[in-house]
């Protein structure tokens, strides 16, 4: 959920994408970067990377809209 909020976003709006996955994106500052997710993603994608931009986004949709 958190690694696809931009598709949220484009899909449902702003207010409603960040309502939508506030549970798993409130959990990203908890990540310490130890790169087990990159070992494990087959693709290996830049998670730690993609989970900030993300969080970034997510936080300016957040600020944009409170309640």
């Amino acid at each position: 959920l958190a690694l696809g909020y931009q598709i949220f976003v484009s899909r449902m709006g702003p207010l409603v994408a960040a309502d939508f996955a506030r549970a798993a994106m409130e959990t990203i500052p908890q990540c310490e970067e130890c790169g087990a997710c990159i070992k494990r993603c087959p693709y290996e994608l830049p998670i730690p990377e993609m989970l900030k931009r993300n969080y970034a986004l997510y936080t300016k949709h957040r600020e944009d809209n409170p309640h």
